[in-house]
């Protein structure tokens, strides 16, 4: 699944995050993922468990959390598909908010 993400222009942090929260809910091998897979309704997940998992997923790439003034925009119905790309959107607009201040912290003082 992770090599069918990455394929599909998902960063390889964000597929095997995804891979690593959902795969508990998929068992031994037994049932394999679908991309189309509707989380709550295909694998069981309780709406609390994904945002369980967005937290983890925020803390775990540094990234700002929700507020009145941002709120988060969870995609509905939420597939793998769907997951793995809000997942992705968020990791790149943490890595651009990274190379801003990184550029910030190297241009020369104006003054």
């Amino acid at each position: 699944m992770i090599d069918g993400l990455v394929a599909s222009g998902i960063a390889e942090p964000v597929a095997e995050f995804l891979w690593d929260a959902i795969s508990p809910y998929y068992g031994e091998g037994d049932i394999l993922p679908h991309p189309d897979d509707d989380l709550e309704k295909d694998a069981s997940i309780d709406p609390e468990d994904i945002e369980d998992m967005i937290a983890e997923f925020f803390q775990l790439f540094s990234l700002p959390e929700a507020t009145a003034r941002s709120p988060e925009t969870i995609p509905l119905p939420l597939s793998i598909a769907s997951f793995a790309r809000y997942l992705n959107s968020r990791h790149h607009q943490g890595q651009d908010k990274d190379a801003l201040t990184d550029k910030r912290q190297r241009s020369p003082n104006p003054t």
